[in-house]
């Protein structure tokens, strides 16, 4: 999930309630508005996909947790990139077990019936190389022709299962083996303590066969990956310097 400073004149792409929301503390004090989209620009997707399968050649089962996911726009961008880069491999990555702090959009989620402006979805046909619609199913809004209504077909939903919850609070829970866990684009709203102590906790609980992956916001804003590397993580050689930031133990 990617959250943008507030800004209540901003105009942004629509997806459904879940997008461009208020997400305040427990005190009820605003936080910031979230907004995601679609195969975000700070991920190399074929490339991603083709590191994890090299990295996990001889495993027969990775544990993919996704935390932050939104309303799932990122986990069906990554379940649609294995469908299209390595779709024999996808199998030992799923299910993908995608979590949010909010319960609104997990709710979404699972309904998954995503708004998005034409220009948008031609975005998303151009990084698929126009195969979206072998994943998606696509209609044009009655009430507004200049939005499409996409949903997930079920190849990608019966892969995914989307839960209630919190880093913070499952860590003990995260498996410690053969993980790669996509934490992204909040590191910049939690406190200096904050991040300090989520890094010592999964240095702690992860093996060094398990990936942690950042995103742009999470380094030139959130400066996460300093927090981990003094945890003993180091940078995984996948992608530029701030596309597929990806970082382990081992």
């Amino acid at each position: 999930m990617r959250v943008l400073p507030v800004n209540i004149n901003r105009n942004t792409n629509p997806s459904h309630k879940a997008n461009n929301r208020w997400v305040t503390d427990k005190l009820g004090n605003k936080l910031y508005m979230t907004s995601t989209v679609f195969f975000r620009d700070d991920v190399i997707w074929e490339d991603l996909i083709k590191y994890l399968c090299e990295r996990y050649k001889n495993v027969p089962k990775v544990n993919f947790v996704n935390y932050a996911c939104s309303n799932g726009m990122e986990t069906l961008s990554f379940a649609m990139s294995f469908l299209m880069y390595a779709p024999e491999e996808f199998k030992k990555f799923t299910p993908i077990i995608a979590k949010d702090i909010n319960e609104d959009n997990i709710l979404m989620a699972k309904q998954g019936v995503y708004k998005r402006y034409i220009d948008a979805f031609l975005r998303m046909q151009r990084i698929t190389n126009k195969k979206c619609q072998k994943y998606l199913d696509v209609a044009l809004c009655p009430n507004d022709d200049r939005l499409l209504s996409v949903s997930p077909k079920k190849i990608l939903t019966d892969n995914i299962i989307y839960k209630q919850g919190d880093i913070f609070e499952d860590i003990e829970n995260i498996p410690k083996y053969n993980t790669f866990l996509t934490c992204r684009n909040f590191w910049q709203y939690i406190s200096f303590e904050r991040k300090s102590e989520l890094a010592k906790r999964l240095s702690k609980r992860l093996n060094p066969s398990s990936i942690i992956m950042l995103g742009e916001c999470d380094v030139v804003e959130g400066r996460a990956d300093l927090h981990l590397e003094l945890n003993g993580f180091k940078r995984c050689p996948c992608g530029m310097t701030c596309k597929n930031i990806l970082y382990s133990k081992g």
